[in-house]
């Protein structure tokens, strides 16, 4: 359990690390990976890269599938928990901090049910993290005009 609630916070450092990266370094590159601006979109862009980043440096067996799974499971336990809040209650930052962080929490634990699986599985884990950033790029510079892509900043 130690290593779980480590894990999460390591990854929940990594978000804030990220939020602001792109507009320290403006890196073109870096859009495919970090948030660009203040919309769900780019913080679950945000999310998805720290779990992504997380497991390429551990020594992790399955690290790709690890990857693949850390990124997409919080993600989703993300958008399910908050776009309801949201749509109801707007941002709030408290409370999207502790979502955030029980979401990569309970990515974690399910995370660390991963055993073993076959070598195909982990390399194809790879193939499917591509086009998920692809599909990044694609949204990144053509959002549709939605609000799940809105800037709220403004």
């Amino acid at each position: 359990m130690k290593k779980i609630v480590l894990n999460s916070m390591i990854i929940f450092l990594l978000c804030f690390l990220f939020h602001y990266l792109y507009n320290i370094l403006r890196l073109p590159v870096l859009r495919i990976f970090l948030p660009i601006k203040e919309s769900i979109f780019e913080h679950i862009k945000m999310l998805f890269t720290a779990g992504v980043a997380f497991s390429l440096f551990t020594r992790e067996k399955n690290k790709y599938l690890k990857a693949l799974v850390r990124g997409v499971l919080s993600c989703s336990i993300f958008l399910v928990v908050y776009l309801p809040l949201f749509l109801s209650i707007k941002e709030k930052l408290p409370l999207t901090l502790i979502i955030l962080f029980s979401s990569i929490f309970i990515s974690e634990i399910i995370n660390s049910k991963i055993k073993k699986y076959s070598k195909e599985m982990n390399y194809f884990s790879i193939f499917l993290i591509l086009i998920i950033y692809f599909s990044f790029l694609c949204l990144t510079d053509n959002p549709p005009s939605h609000f799940f892509f809105q800037d709220f900043s403004r």
